[in-house]
């Protein structure tokens, strides 16, 4: 009879335990929910010829051109420096954009990106030099901004 007992007496014990111990399980539950990725920083540089498309991260860039070049020339001396103004597509997975962006203006933010014309090749000319848009090379650079 005391066996008996003692039997009974662990099996409650188990039961009880079995009860009061949180089971693990498999299936994700509202606190284990996969969080979404957050989004990655991207940062860099891309160099275009007129026609040519490049890509930093997500941001398609495409320089459609014509190039309107107004920097002074060599050993003249000008009242302002003038700028190289390009015609720019920008395209996103979710949308794009056709904007005119200069090298002495602030960035141009783009779906959270910003675009900014950092160089100009070639770099300067002379009074009587006529640059053909081929010959334009720009670089752009792009950095993930908060939207």
């Amino acid at each position: 009879m005391k066996k008996l007992y003692i039997i009974i007496a662990i099996l409650a014990a188990g039961l009880l335990l079995f009860f009061l111990i949180p089971q693990k399980s498999n299936a994700p539950t509202r606190s284990e929910a996969p969080a979404a990725p957050a989004p990655q920083a991207v940062s860099g540089a891309v160099t275009l010829a007129v026609g040519e498309k490049g890509q930093v991260g997500d941001l398609g860039i495409l320089l459609k051109g014509p190039i309107e070049d107004s920097r002074c020339p060599i050993g003249v001396q000008c009242v302002w420096a003038g700028e190289v103004r390009a015609s720019v597509l920008l395209s996103s997975p979710t949308k794009s954009e056709t904007i005119s962006i200069a090298n002495n203006k602030p960035p141009y933010i783009f779906d959270g990106h910003q675009v900014t014309l950092v160089t100009i090749s070639p770099s300067s000319k002379t009074p009587n030099q006529k640059i053909s848009q081929s010959q334009y090379q720009i670089t752009f650079q792009v950095q993930t901004v908060q939207k």
